[in-house]
This record gives structure tokens, C-alpha cells and sequence, in this order.
């Protein structure tokens, strides 16, 4: 495991024998590695990386993984990083920060009104509003550049049923949801009722 910490005074960068969660589920590493490091964010991969599936994905942790204690996930899925990273026997990643170094960075930052900006500013606002899976559905379909039948056709009439108000018309429940540390809340949770 690569654990980063960075802290006002320096950046510790070390490796730790992670023997113990090779052919561990994403979810199980990220599990064990939050006792570990309790308040770090992680990044992991799982067996397919482990044994070098060229597509294999990267996993994230999540604050509703973190917090409480789902399985929700947010994944790196294109270009097999996982891989890559199963390729140097790199596990996971922990990296751990201290809002000291934005301040010695930026000096006195108000990260209140940042913070606040970026959950509710215009340039997040379809993100917020639709979700990044429901903001791309729509313009991808717009421009007639929809992943359809392996990229053969470039849209499908059936793909409107995507959109959030026809999923909310046919009774499905949407959930905001985030990444760790993240207020745009870009993950939409769907249930039907």
C-alpha cells in the first residue's frame, strides 16, 4: 500500500506490506484500510486488477462507504489502470492531508465560502441537478454520440426513459449522493418505489 500524508511541515510518503488483502474485495480492502488509517481517503483495486484484467478499474472510497457503512463505491473504469497499478503490485493508495498546507499554499483561505461556491456555482449546477450519468446521457444523445449497440448508431429513442423526469414520472426514487469531501453530490442513488 502507497500511504501519502502531507502535513504543514512535509509530505511522508511510505510503503506498507499489504499482503493481507490480496484477493480482498474493493470493499473489504477499503474497509480494513480505513482501520488503519481512520482518517485517510483510498483508492484500491480489486481482484481483476490483482490479476491484471487489461480493463481493470480503480475504486474509491466514498463518504456514505466510509461513514456508513455501504458498499457505494465510485469507480476509474476506462484505460485498466487497475491494471496497471496490479502491474507494480501497488493494492491501494491512503492519502491523508492537512488543511495547514492550503493555508501555507493560498494563505488564509475562507474555505466556507469555497466549499460553497463549488456545491452550488453554475459551472456544478448540471452535476448537482441530474448527476454526471444524467447530465452525459442527455448530451451524448443530443449530439449523436450515444455508446448505442457498440457504437454503431449514435442515438436510440428508448434512451428519453434515461432521463431523471421520466425516471422520477415512472416512480423512481433519486438520492443525492458524494464522493468523500465532496458537496457537488454528483451520484444519483436510484430506487423504484
Amino acid at each position: 500500500v502507497l500511504c501519502l500524508k502531507y502535513t504543514s511541515e512535509s509530505l511522508q510518503v511510505s510503503f506498507e506490506d499489504a499482503s493481507d488483502l490480496k484477493g480482498k474485495t474493493t470493499h473489504e480492502k477499503i474497509k480494513l484500510l480505513q482501520q488503519r488509517h481512520p482518517e485517510a481517503a483510498f483508492s484500491v483495486i480489486g481482484p481483476a486488477g490483482e490479476n491484471l484484467v487489461r480493463y481493470a478499474g480503480v475504486a474509491f472510497a466514498t463518504n456514505d462507504q466510509l461513514k456508513n457503512g455501504t458498499k457505494h463505491m465510485r469507480f476509474a473504469g476506462r484505460g485498466g489502470m487497475g491494471a496497471v497499478m496490479g502491474s507494480k503490485n501497488l493494492l491501494a493508495i491512503a492519502v491523508q492531508g492537512d488543511r495547514q498546507i492550503a493555508k501555507n499554499i493560498y494563505g488564509e483561505l475562507n474555505l466556507v465560502a469555497m466549499n460553497k461556491e463549488i456545491a452550488t456555482g453554475n459551472r456544478t449546477s448540471k452535476y448537482r441537478e441530474v448527476g454526471t450519468f444524467g447530465a452525459n446521457v442527455q448530451s451524448l444523445e443530443f449530439q449523436r454520440a450515444g455508446i448505442h449497440h457498440n457504437f454503431s448508431i449514435g442515438s436510440d429513442l428508448n434512451t428519453a426513459q434515461l432521463y431523471r423526469e421520466n425516471l422520477l414520472a415512472a416512480g423512481v426514487e433519486i438520492k443525492d449522493k458524494g464522493c468523500f469531501g465532496c458537496g457537488i453530490k454528483c451520484w444519483k442513488e436510484m430506487r423504484r418505489n
